[in-house]
């Protein structure tokens, strides 16, 4: 089963996002990240590309995104750990839904081929193979468009400094949301009449690696004030480690010999 099938399944509603802390104002002399200044985000696009760039010159490094969706009652974890060195990554997501895992899903990369475990309610054990890029692979998961679209459509403003890990990171919380669409995808079930409120952080280091984004949004809905999270983080930067899943034996036993098709079969 595809990856980007698992995605668009479960964006069916909401945001995408990160989290903060406070701090010293900056001087008139601080040198901003690509994208940033004193006041706030000048041009998203060149901040998503800068993130990319910066995560791209460590070894190692872990990406964790959680998504609260009262629509779905439940949530989305996604945590992808990648080394650059060894060029493999692993990823796990899980889709809780009621209080219940409606799908817990594992994938690895080697550099060359994807593949996936997957177990889904009651369809057990799933795996899947398929020749693809490792870039394309992480673009499928989180992606530089997605951040982009999260900064273009939250106005922030700076709110200082803070120190994390010994790093200077860049703080700016929001001040509101331009374009709700951005965060919400509607459909004929799902209707939301008004945005009540939006309460966003994003942590930048000095490179541009956002290091932490989450946003809050509280909207109203047929009558009911519901909330929605999301949370992006950067951790364990050049001390993350990416090891061969266990079951990777019993996913290359389903591999098919040609082709780049993933091939997906029951154990």
């Amino acid at each position: 089963m595809e990856m980007k099938s698992f995605q668009c399944a479960v964006l069916l509603i909401l945001v995408v996002g990160l989290a903060g802390c406070s701090g010293l104002s900056p001087s008139e002399s601080t040198s901003y990240p690509t994208g940033y200044n004193e006041s706030g985000i000048v041009d998203p696009e060149l901040a998503a590309d800068q993130h990319a760039t910066a995560l791209s010159e460590h070894d190692n490094y872990t990406e964790r995104m959680r998504i609260t969706s009262p629509t779905l009652d439940g949530f989305v974890t996604t945590t992808i750990r990648t080394d650059t060195v060894e060029n493999r990554s692993a990823a796990a997501l899980e889709i809780n839904n009621s209080g219940e895992t409606f799908m817990d899903s594992k994938m690895y990369h080697d550099g060359t081929k994807r593949y996936t475990n997957t177990q889904i309610d009651v369809y057990g054990d799933t795996y899947a193979t398929g020749n693809e890029s490792l870039s394309s692979f992480q673009d499928s998961l989180v992606n530089t468009s997605q951040i982009d679209n999260w900064l273009a459509n939250i106005s922030f403003e700076a709110a200082g400094t803070v120190t994390r890990d010994g790093a200077t990171l860049y703080r700016y919380n929001s001040t509101g949301v331009d374009d709700p669409e951005a965060f919400f995808y509607t459909t004929e079930f799902v209707t939301i009449d008004a945005i009540e409120s939006v309460d966003s952080t994003l942590l930048v280091d000095e490179k541009g690696l956002i290091r932490v984004f989450e946003v809050t949004v509280t909207h109203s809905s047929d009558g009911e004030t519901e909330e929605g999270t999301i949370s992006y983080r950067v951790t364990d930067i050049d001390a993350t480690a990416v090891e061969k899943p266990d079951w990777l034996g019993a996913a290359k036993a389903y591999a098919e010999p040609n082709g780049s098709e993933p091939v997906v079969k029951k154990q």
